[in-house]
């Protein structure tokens, strides 16, 4: 991912040590306009509730603005209540629910 211009990851640091991630990247489809979608967003459990989950959210939504794009999302799986609040206390709103099918090859 590093020197794409299409995803990025950044990482929250506390005393040298990695306590969160987030990845995002630009999407791109026929039937809606380009948005930036959070791919992952991990907190160590020790540091959740201080911060750093937003701070993390606030610098993909400074990306989504320096690219000129209008909307981020993200998807949340329907059992992760706690994230869902978490999401939606940081701006985000419901805007559906659906289900997701995979084929495998091979």
């Amino acid at each position: 991912m590093l020197g794409s211009k299409e995803r990025c990851v950044w990482v929250a640091v506390v005393e040298n040590k990695i306590v969160g991630s987030i990845h995002a990247f630009k999407t791109v489809r026929i039937e809606t306009t380009p948005f930036i979608e959070i791919g992952a967003l991990v907190v160590d459990k020790d540091f959740r509730g201080k911060g750093i989950g937003k701070k993390l959210v606030n610098t993909i939504s400074q990306w989504t603005e320096m690219e000129n794009i209008s909307s981020l999302r993200v998807r949340c799986n329907t059992k992760r209540k706690e994230a869902h609040l978490f999401y939606l206390g940081t701006g985000f709103s419901e805007t559906k629910e659906q289900k997701v099918f995979e084929k495998k090859e091979n």
